[in-house]
């Protein structure tokens, strides 16, 4: 059904697939939560089904908490003369670290192979085993404590309810929680299945001495690990949560909740049948319904815009050194149609004009940080074009990071998406082509998608050169930024930009492209000869070519290697941002390997391991990064073995690369491909 209809249908079961190294980082709850906003944020229809029985479920206490929070709950146990707290304080201080790296400082509970290391052992299952019998029973006594001090801060009205609440509710109500009682689409999204047996006196088994039978029970509902005795308390809250909770939520439960009263002996019987054919009933309805009532069309163009658009906010967020370069870069990027800015202002360069233009050449070493500049150039672009002092600017931003997206990679793609845009804004603005520098009326409109389609490359080419040059006019002038040209794929030629103009005399438009200057044809066909003049090393080389006829008139940046004065810099302006404010030894140990590499990617990549990985309590011996950026990468892919596996990462990133040269694939392909690898 869903492949008529074009989409893809895919499941996640929350309670499968989790390795040992989430269970040992208490990452299990994270995961759950994580996986479920996604399918409420992607799904178009069902996007949460839960089964609802009579058992409550595992509780996990936070594995990350505030430290003025966990403070508050250590003094209620310790101010508690009622119990003796004092064993259950000393595991709380022994398992939860104080990590003041973060912002606002947070406890971390430790990963269970910190004292217990065979717990990840998965070559001695039995030496597993042991560790697992010897962990959850301190997990047993710290969530005691916890849940009891957490009550009582409560009631105190010392603890947001929201807070409280992560100390005494299951995995699964927080699932319900998310998926649908603060769901506002709950309603489409959503199913519920409810299943009672009707026929067991829980309060009278105890799955310790009880025998076999009582035995048998033990995962239908819960129980007291130490005594057996039935958890009275967690069954009132699965109790509560399938009736109250859900009802008072305003969630259809005449039409989308479905109760099932039945036997013990029934649990694996005709029942069964009667869910499947209900569920394949209910979920397909609930696709169909979405899908009529969306009548939404693909709109390839909108997503291409926008998926380039995130990227280009993610790549140019940060602070990139070398101040000089902005400012280069901004200078040739200027905008003719609007007044110059004043010097002092952060959009310098962005509005000063020129009499014709030629293409605009940003060009650097693998990881120099060309993507980074580009993207913030074109932010600055898009900042002038939606100004708020005063009058709004005007004109139109295209951007597109070569090879992120499927429609991205090859060069016949990136034109027609470029042309799609184009038109979508030129043909449509009042006065637009009749005002163009051309002046052609509706003869300088953008051919229909069905035209364009139809031309071979040599027409195309011609075509493009001559629509983006030409449609451009003063009240709306174009800014194309094209990131990681020589990132094209070899079709057609495009890595020879061939179809890429050079110089134009319409004053309206400014194109800018980067390009590594060692790497396939692109910069054998753009790459000046060295007549350019230099500049300050802080800033680049930046010139007019004197070279072959093909990159004549081109404009010329490059984008040299920090200097260490950047470094401290840089690495101060992604602290805040990311939640982090390295103590000054580990700070001085980052910064010294980012000054001995010098390279942005490096400084990224060095940082990010860092801030995932160091903790104020750290030992020195645990600050490792690879002193080369090659390993570094593959210090990063090793960590994701460990945590995924590695035939599973080796082969998921075999097949992206395979596909690279196909167009990329989709997340959905790559789990069908996966799924048919015997390995």
């Amino acid at each position: 059904m869903c492949q008529r209809l074009d989409l893809e249908f895919q499941v996640v079961d929350m309670r499968w697939g989790v390795r040992e190294s989430t269970a040992n980082d208490h990452g299990t709850s994270g995961l759950c939560m994580w996986e479920l906003e996604e399918c409420k944020r992607l799904s178009l229809g069902p996007a949460f089904v839960t089964f609802l029985g009579d058992r409550y479920g595992y509780r996990p206490f936070p594995a990350v908490i505030p430290e003025s929070e966990l403070n508050a709950l250590k003094a209620v146990l310790e101010s508690d003369v009622s119990q003796n707290n004092t064993e259950a304080l000393a595991l709380i201080d022994k398992w939860f670290l104080l990590d003041t790296n973060r912002v606002p400082a947070e406890y971390i509970l430790q990963p269970v192979s910190t004292f217990y290391p065979a717990f990840i052992d998965t070559k001695d299952r039995a030496a597993q085993q042991a560790a697992s019998a010897q962990w959850w029973p301190v997990f047993d006594k710290m969530q005691a404590a916890l849940r009891s001090a957490a009550a009582k801060c409560a009631d105190a009205d010392a603890l947001p309810p929201e807070r409280g609440q992560l100390y005494t509710i299951s995995v699964t109500n927080e699932e319900v929680m998310r998926g649908l009682l603060t769901n506002e689409a709950r309603n489409a999204q959503c199913l519920v299945y409810d299943r009672t047996f009707v026929d067991v006196d829980w309060q009278a088994r105890n799955i310790k001495t009880g025998g076999g039978a009582d035995a048998a029970l033990r995962k239908f509902a819960d129980w007291d690990a130490a005594t057996g005795v039935f958890d009275s308390e967690a069954h009132g809250r699965q109790v509560a949560l399938k009736s109250s909770d859900i009802a008072r939520s305003g969630f259809d439960t005449a039409n989308r909740l479905v109760k099932y009263e039945v036997p013990i002996a029934d649990v694996a019987g005709a029942n069964v049948e009667v869910f499947k054919n209900d569920f394949l009933q209910r979920v397909g309805g609930s696709i169909l319904d979405a899908y009529a009532a969306s009548r939404m069309e693909a709109d390839a163009l909108f997503d291409e815009a926008h998926a380039q658009l995130v990227n280009t906010r993610q790549k140019g967020g940060g602070y990139i050194g070398r101040p000089g370069l902005r400012q280069e870069c901004a200078e040739l990027c200027a905008a003719p149609a609007s007044t110059p800015p004043e010097p002092s202002d952060p959009q310098a360069g962005v509005g000063a004009a020129s009499a014709g233009r030629s293409l605009v050449v940003v060009h650097g070493t693998s990881g120099c940080g060309k993507t980074t500049l580009m993207s913030r150039c074109a932010l600055d672009a898009i900042a002038h074009v939606h100004r708020q002092d005063g009058e709004p600017g005007k004109g139109v931003v295209i951007v597109r990071l070569l090879g992120t997206t499927p429609l991205s990679s090859r060069s016949r793609d990136v034109m027609v998406s470029v042309l799609s845009q184009v038109r979508a804004v030129y043909n449509d603005v009042d006065g637009g082509a009749d005002a163009g520098a051309a002046g052609g009326g509706d003869a300088r409109r953008v051919k229909s998608a069905a035209e364009i389609d139809a031309m071979d490359v040599a027409a195309l080419e011609r075509y493009f050169q001559d629509a983006v040059t030409t449609l451009p006019w003063g009240e709306n002038p174009l800014w194309l930024f094209l990131d990681s040209i020589d990132q094209l794929s070899d079709d057609d030629d495009g890595r020879k930009v061939a179809w890429l103009p050079r110089a134009w005399a319409n004053p309206h438009l400014c194109i800018v492209v980067s390009t590594l200057p060692d790497v396939g044809p692109t910069w054998s066909t753009l790459g000046p000869t060295p007549t350019a003049a230099p500049a300050s090393p802080r800033v680049g080389t930046r010139g007019t070519a004197q070279s072959s006829p093909a990159s004549s008139q081109c404009q010329y940046i490059e984008v040299k290697a920090l200097v260490e004065e950047d470094v401290d810099l840089i690495l101060n302006d992604w602290q805040a941002p990311a939640g982090r404010k390295f103590c000054p030894a580990h700070l001085a140990v980052l910064s010294a390997k980012c000054k001995a590499a010098l390279s942005p990617l490096y400084l990224r990549l060095a940082f990010d391991t860092a801030a995932s990985l160091w903790h104020s309590y750290s030992m020195e011996e645990d600050l490792v990064l690879e002193p080369s950026l090659t390993e570094l990468i593959h210090a990063l892919f090793a960590r994701l073995e460990a945590r995924h596996g590695e035939v599973l990462v080796r082969h998921a990133l075999g097949y992206v690369t395979c596909a690279a040269g196909a167009g990329g694939i989709t997340s959905a392909e790559l789990e069908d491909v996966l799924s048919c690898d015997d390995e």
